[in-house]
Formats: C-alpha cells, sequence, structure tokens
C-alpha cells in the first residue's frame, strides 16, 4: 500500500496501483482535495514503501472567475409579466448580484401632426390632426436577469421614437384638420374605419428594424 500525504495534514492509504498513476490518483483524490487537478503529485519510495506528497500549486486557491460581459447601450427591454421598458441599459454589481440598470431619458412636451388614428377623451382623432403630448420626467429602474424575458439592442433614434408612441400620456387636440371632426370610436372591429390598425393590439417589436 502507498502512503498519500494530502496538503490539508492527512495520511491516506492507497493500492500501489491507484498510487503510481495520475489520472487514477486524482480520481480517487478528487472527495478529498477539490482543486486536485491543479496540485503536483510528488513520489518517493522508502523501505519498499511509495509515498506520495499532493501538493498545492501556487496561486490555485481562490482563483480570479471569468470576466462577465457587460452590456450597455440603448435597447427595448422586455420582462416577464408582459412588462417593457425603453431606454440606456447598463450592467452594475452589488456584491455578487448582477443587475441591469435602465435610464428611461424625458419625454418633453411637444406638438406634431398625427400620422394614423389615436384616441383622445374616449373618442378617434383623424390623421392630419395637430396634437399635443404632455412631457415625462426621466426615470430609473433596476431589474435582475431572472425577470428578463429579451433585450432588444436599438439605435438611441429608435429607442426615443419607441418610447415616445409607448408612453402613456394624454393626447390634447389642437387643430382638426379642415373638414374633419373629434368622431365617436368606431368599434375595434370595423376595419374600414382603422384601416391597418383594425388589430387595435400592442404594437409588436419588429426585430429587423434593430439588425
Amino acid at each position: 500500500m502507498a502512503n498519500i500525504k494530502l496538503p490539508d495534514g492527512q495520511n491516506l492509504d492507497m493500492p500501489d496501483e491507484i498510487a503510481k498513476d495520475d489520472e487514477m490518483l486524482r480520481n480517487a483524490l478528487a472527495p478529498y482535495v477539490p482543486d486536485i487537478r491543479n496540485a503536483k503529485l510528488n513520489r518517493s519510495t522508502s523501505a519498499g514503501v511509495m509515498t506520495v506528497n499532493v501538493v498545492k500549486q501556487a496561486g490555485t486557491k481562490g482563483a480570479a472567475e471569468p470576466s462577465q460581459a457587460n452590456f450597455e447601450g440603448w435597447a427595448i427591454v422586455e420582462m416577464m409579466g408582459h412588462q417593457r421598458e425603453i431606454g440606456f441599459v447598463t450592467t452594475q454589481a452589488f456584491g455578487q448580484a448582477v443587475m441591469f440598470r435602465i435610464d428611461t431619458p424625458e419625454l418633453p412636451e411637444r406638438e406634431y401632426v398625427l400620422e394614423r388614428p389615436e384616441y383622445a377623451s374616449g373618442r378617434l382623432v383623424p390623421v392630419g390632426s395637430k396634437v399635443q403630448r404632455a412631457g415625462v420626467a426621466p426615470r430609473s429602474r433596476l431589474v435582475s436577469p431572472g425577470a428578463l424575458y429579451a433585450i432588444n439592442p436599438c439605435t438611441e433614434e429608435t429607442a426615443r421614437n419607441f418610447l415616445d408612441r409607448a408612453a402613456d400620456r394624454p393626447l390634447i387636440v389642437v387643430e382638426f384638420p379642415k373638414g374633419h371632426a373629434l368622431s365617436e370610436a368606431p368599434h375595434p372591429d370595423d376595419e374600414e374605419a382603422f384601416g391597418d390598425y383594425a388589430d387595435g393590439g400592442e404594437e409588436e417589436i419588429d426585430e429587423g428594424r434593430f439588425a
């Protein structure tokens, strides 16, 4: 039998067939020495007895973990529970925990002309109407990776345009196009009234726009 001297001072007896083979010995010592794959095996023989000294390699304990990739950039972030955030995303570490910070920019008050029908006070405002949107203050949100469904990278322009359409802000009619007035909202199934917007559902993200 061979005598195995472990780094913590323990002594084990192993059959010579195992002790003389590096791979077999490392497999046998794995339960006793977690980093056995990086240890040196120094063998010596005295009075016909083999002795194997297991020596830890310097620097193997507490070795640095592989660095993680960090995401930084504008994105449309989809989360579990059909939630969505739009803004500039960065990766932040708090001890062992890693979070994604989403900074949503300020939306200033502005006037613009509608390019598609939209609702105002429960009525449908026609295309060509001049409307006003209230401003929205900037905000930040920290999200854990486990809450994420997808991060869709995009340009700043795409993010701001999408945010402007997605933000829940009161619509104020400033001026109607000539010959039009505020009308009762048609039923969502009225395809003639809604045209391309008859589905009435939430706008889907076209991944091709972010390529």
